[in-house]
């Protein structure tokens, strides 16, 4: 005697919130600081004093303005591209101690970073 039956049935939802390819970046171009040295690509970047020109941050904090998305020597260029919002790649993230050395940004730089739009990954 043979039995014809089902005896389990399961089903995968493959939908996930997270989007594997990241937020794609909005990449602006900016002016920065003349004669300041070599910013390098992760470099977290500020308004200056006058609103407009581009510096690097000691420490990330509420007025970071994005990531520089290039090397630059600011002794030949004075403008970059930087990412202003989406994702960027965690790795590279800089900012700089009060002796313009550069260090990696500490956990409460990045939760700053994503509260301004930032996303590292």
């Amino acid at each position: 005697m043979s039995i014809n039956g089902k005896a389990f049935s399961t089903t995968r939802d493959e939908v996930r919130a997270q989007n594997p390819g990241g937020h794609p970046p909005v990449v602006l171009s900016g002016k920065l600081k003349a004669n300041d040295g070599t910013y390098s690509v992760g470099t977290l970047l500020k308004y200056d004093t006058d609103g407009i020109t581009l510096i690097p941050m000691v420490t990330a904090g509420a007025a970071v303005v994005g990531v520089l998305d290039e090397t630059i020597d600011t002794a030949t260029q004075t403008s970059g591209n930087y990412v202003r919002h989406g994702s960027v790649v965690a790795s590279v993230l800089k900012v700089r101690d009060g002796s313009d050395n550069e260090t990696d940004p500490s956990v409460t730089d990045l939760i700053l970073l994503q509260a301004n739009g930032i996303f590292p990954q």
